[in-house]
């Protein structure tokens, strides 16, 4: 609904005003199934409930809150100098992390821009000190985390707040190689970790799932995903611990195992000579994340990885598609949901564009304008494309497409660095550098870092622009 009205006016108007100085990018009409339902819908629907979205998104937000600022009006010395710059420190980082699946990159600007005027008063207050280390870069010989975490133990916290504090403190210890000192933390971390899982609140569980994740992806945690795994043990053997959070860390380890047995060869490749070992870790995978989904159909992330595993098993599509059902139907903002299951159709499904491009027209249709389900249609235009990238990007088809993608997000979130980052490198390689500049010049040129291999790569985007740039100015003097 939201596209279908933006198209309806896309001749005489932008859907809304969008910011000033950056000019409206030309219209170009969009494929029928980004208006409308097409075939795929019919099969494959995608599950897009915006008032659970909605719903999950607000207690989120309010439990987060409730973690860091519960525990630091509790616990913060009010007449203390700082006080109030750290205090709106904290809530700027609560409200960073409670957009999860959302873009993000205005909250992180607000966090950091909070953390650094705080500091410049050093404020004493410890849950700032928190969010301060958990800014700047692991193991800079900042010791005041491990003073923080002495004063923690004194103190009544929640135990997700302790659960952050002593894993950022293990982080930087093993960062450091301050090995004994990690593992002082790790010991701490764990128990925390127990009482986060045993909470009764729904986004506390979604909180932990995703931690369970984090956490054996972490390097700090032991070398290995089965390293990683036997430390965690412990804290997921207590009573009251609930079997999907025991069975996501067993499937998430085994996952995590199968793909370092991968080599750099094909995808094709590993399909055709898959090891044992990669094989067994997989089907063990697959058992408990199976495991974890029957115990609790609210949480998505079993169900996302599962879709990864189907690939990586070869299963039939229609394993695969129950799956990012149970996964979209649980959390419909889910976009680690969406890339899997652009793989799954890039590689199980032969790479079919016509494929590629129906899924991601539904998740442009379908998806918040704030979150990331539908840049799925950009990622799904990157797998499709043929070995002459620069006409396919030109191509009116997929300009309409792109457009479809950032336009609606620019008019949601018009100061976003990342967006309008992404939104300048798809107007570039269509063809349209005016727009591509206008795009960068409403960021004031602060491209979003995160998405270049280094700084280098970042200033050739407004190169690239400007060289587009004179080139279209001569073509059109020439005419």
């Amino acid at each position: 609904m939201r596209l279908m009205l933006l198209f309806a006016t896309l001749a005489a108007t932008a859907a809304a005003d969008p910011p000033a100085k950056v000019p409206v990018p030309p219209a170009t009409a969009p494929a029928p199934d980004l208006l409308n339902p097409g075939p795929a819908d019919a099969k494959y629907p995608l599950p897009a409930d915006r008032p659970l979205a909605a719903d999950r998104l607000k207690k989120r937000a309010d439990w987060l809150k409730k973690q860091w600022l519960g525990d630091f009006d509790a616990t913060a010395d009010k007449s203390a100098a700082g006080h109030a710059e750290a205090r709106k420190a904290v809530e700027a980082a609560a409200g960073y992390e409670s957009r999860v699946n959302l873009r993000y990159a205005d909250a992180l600007d607000a966090r950091n821009r909070a953390l650094k005027a705080a500091a410049k008063v050093n404020p004493a207050e410890s849950l700032f000190w928190v969010q301060h280390t958990r800014y700047v870069a692991a193991g800079v010989g900042d010791d005041r985390l491990n003073l923080v975490t002495e004063q923690m133990q004194g103190k009544t916290y929640s135990p997700y707040v302790r659960a952050v504090t002593y894993r950022q403190a293990a982080a930087d210890a093993h960062a450091g190689l301050k090995l004994n000192s990690r593992d002082a933390h790790l010991a701490l971390f764990l128990p925390a970790f127990t009482e986060l899982a045993k909470s009764p609140d729904t986004t506390a569980a979604e909180i932990t799932d995703e931690l369970v994740g984090d956490v054996l992806a972490d390097e700090s945690f032991g070398a290995t995903p089965g390293d990683r795994y036997t430390r965690l043990k412990p804290a997921l053997d207590v009573a009251g611990v609930p079997e999907r959070v025991k069975q996501l860390a067993l499937g998430t380890a085994w996952a995590l195992a199968a793909w370092a047995e991968k080599s750099d060869t094909t995808i094709e490749m590993q399909q055709a000579g898959q090891s044992a070992a990669y094989k067994a870790a997989l089907e063990k995978a697959e058992k408990a994340l199976t495991s974890a989904w029957a115990a609790d159909h609210k949480q998505p992330e079993a169900a996302a990885l599962m879709i990864e595993v189907c690939q990586g098993r070869g299963h039939p599509r229609h394993q695969m598609e129950l799956w990012f059902k149970r996964a979209m139907t649980a959390d419909p903002d889910c976009y680690p949901a969406c890339v899997a299951k652009l793989d799954y159709l890039r590689w199980q499904g032969k790479g079919d564009p016509a494929e590629l491009l129906a899924f991601g027209r539904q998740c442009a249709r379908g998806g918040h304008p704030e979150g990331f389900v539908p840049e799925a249609l950009f990622e799904a235009h990157k797998r499709a494309t043929g070995s002459d990238k620069a006409d396919y990007w030109t191509k009116p088809a997929v300009w309409a497409d792109l457009r479809a993608v950032y336009e609606p997000a620019a008019t949601a979130l018009p100061a976003d660095r990342q967006l309008r980052t992404r939104y300048a490198r798809a107007c570039l390689w269509c063809g349209h550098p005016e727009e591509a500049d206008g795009q960068l010049k409403a960021v004031n040129d602060r491209v979003w870092l995160p998405d270049f291999a280094d700084k280098d790569e970042a200033v050739k985007l407004r190169t690239s622009v400007d060289r587009a740039l004179r080139k279209k100015r001569t073509t059109d003097d020439d005419d």
